[in-house]
């Protein structure tokens, strides 16, 4: 036990450049005067890269935003398409990149019921073109529930707001 003590001692005379409890202490204080600034210069960093990191989501949110209404541009008739998130969005506009045109919407679930799709076909990550498909039908789908989710939230805001005014009103509406 000693003998490891010891050990541990002489390798932090070694890094330190100490050979007695003077020296030690005269080191000891030296590192306890810079410490304060020491944090005080660790947390200005972390706050300057928190900072930075919050730029940068923005700036990433930003543009994948920009990309989805690209991306919904292209199906004017389907509003639902506003509604999609990046990741299917970069499905949508692979798939039609690869095809050399722009494939409806009603394609891309035909193709996903009917298997209707290039066999032996993967993209870079493995992924089938069924599968492709079927991952572009699930995330128009969601997109068609979102869109339909933030039209009730509006219809409901719009009935509060007109609330009955008289106590016959609100019989009437009972």
């Amino acid at each position: 036990m000693i003998s490891r003590a010891n050990q541990k001692l002489v390798s932090y005379q070694q890094k330190y450049k100490f050979s007695n409890e003077s020296e030690f202490k005269a080191i000891y204080q030296k590192h306890s005067a810079e410490r304060p600034k020491l944090l005080e210069d660790n947390q200005n960093q972390r706050r300057a890269l928190r900072n930075e990191r919050d730029v940068l989501g923005k700036a990433k949110s930003i543009m994948e935003g920009k990309f989805i209404q690209k991306v919904a541009s292209k199906y004017p008739n389907q509003p639902e398409m506003a509604h999609i998130n990046y990741k299917t969005a970069k499905s949508i506009d692979s798939v039609n990149k690869e095809a050399g045109r722009e494939i409806s919407v009603q394609e891309f679930k035909e193709a996903s019921k009917n298997h209707n799709f290039t066999p032996g076909h993967a993209d870079s990550k493995g992924r089938s073109s069924s599968d492709i498909f079927s991952g572009i039908v699930q995330g128009i789908e969601q997109a068609q529930r979102s869109m339909e989710r933030q039209q009730t939230g509006q219809n409901r805001k719009t009935k509060s707001k007109t609330k009955p005014k008289t106590l016959e009103d609100q019989l009437e509406l009972s």
